[in-house]
């Protein structure tokens, strides 16, 4: 089994490894638009959660040559700061005088654009990483457009079911905050499309009541469905990071983990299929160089991701004593345990 994981993996890193290379050199040496740009990034949440890097890689692989200003809202570690954070970035976007402006993720909308840019100046904004209806803020507006997330819950229980064709119900867990919120919304929308069924959604604040529910679900599922838990305290009431907390969980589950970001991959989750974050990026920067081409931002209409990627962790399938077949393994990125 290793060595057909093995080969897969050799096969998969020959057959993408050149083309995603070739399109990095090709964004960087393709950007003369924005070369003595300005461009000021706030982001939703801190400078260390994996989502946020990967977005700005997305954004730097085509902005190169622009410069780039950073504001983190830091709203998972400390929602209440957020309004006087999203102040603290409008007096920067003062002092800047950015070109443009890319706002990633919900809190960042409602706390910032919303309040201080859309329909107030001219210096376009793009969003990214959206989760709710785009139509909750007031966009598009007279100088807002973007990108919209989805994550791929649907193909993530398909392809559990691959591995696991035992799995039939799936309990979710999840912490209660905007961004959860519109994932849930986004679940009972499509809910009664998925292969298996969803038989309770509980919230989690700490780790006492994450023991509790997770008893709770383990009674009657299959396998285990997390939404972005970062935030969770721990027993001393502070805030603890998503992989922490993933960690823990897989830990003390006996049900398989279905997870929606890379992230809780690397921290013990079985499998998914993951929208990849570094698109956002990507997709908001095109919409920038397409404005700096003189596009009207009036005729650039909000986009959504589309890609997805499927995931396993390989120390997760041994550990559990599970076969993989091999239309599991074809085109499936393979992680391991980040210690």
């Amino acid at each position: 089994m290793e060595k057909i994981i093995k080969k897969s993996l050799i096969v998969l890193i020959c057959a993408t490894l050149i083309p995603i290379l070739s399109w990095a050199d090709k964004a960087r040496a393709d950007s003369p638009l924005a070369k003595g740009k300005k461009v000021m990034l706030v982001m939703s949440y801190h400078e260390d959660y994996s989502g946020e890097k990967d977005i700005l890689q997305g954004i730097e692989n085509l902005l190169q040559g622009a410069t780039i200003k950073h504001y983190y809202l830091d709203t998972k570690n400390n929602l209440a700061l957020g309004p006087k954070k999203a102040e603290e970035s409008y007096r920067l976007y003062q002092e800047f005088q950015p070109d443009a402006v890319i706002a990633a993720n919900d809190n960042a909308q409602s706390l910032f654009v919303v309040p201080y840019l859309k329909d107030k100046v001219k210096t376009p904004v793009i969003f990214c990483g959206v989760n709710n209806d785009a139509t909750k803020y007031g966009y598009p507006a007279s100088n807002v457009t973007g990108v919209l997330e989805k994550k791929h819950y649907r193909e993530g229980i398909s392809f559990a079911q691959i591995i696991v064709p035992e799995i039939k119900k799936i309990g979710i867990l999840y912490k209660e905050n905007p961004t959860n919120r519109s994932n849930l919304s986004q679940i009972a929308q499509e809910k009664s499309s998925y292969t298996a069924e969803i038989t309770e959604i509980l919230a989690v604040n700490d780790l006492e009541e994450l023991k509790k529910n997770l008893n709770i679900l383990e009674q009657k599922n299959d396998a285990i469905l997390t939404l972005n838990m970062t935030g969770i305290e721990d027993q001393n009431g502070k805030g603890m990071e998503g992989m922490e907390v993933q960690k823990k969980l897989a830990q003390i589950t006996r049900l398989p983990i279905i997870a929606a970001d890379s992230w809780e991959l690397k921290s013990g989750a079985l499998c998914g299929v993951i929208q990849e974050d570094k698109e956002q990026g990507q997709l908001a920067a095109q919409m920038l160089l397409d404005i700096w081409q003189g596009k009207p931002i009036k005729n650039i209409p909000i986009n959504q991701n589309r890609n997805g990627r499927r995931y396993i962790n390989i120390n997760t399938i041994k550990n559990r004593g599970l076969k993989l077949p091999p239309e599991a393994i074809i085109g499936t990125k393979i992680v391991m345990i980040d210690n």
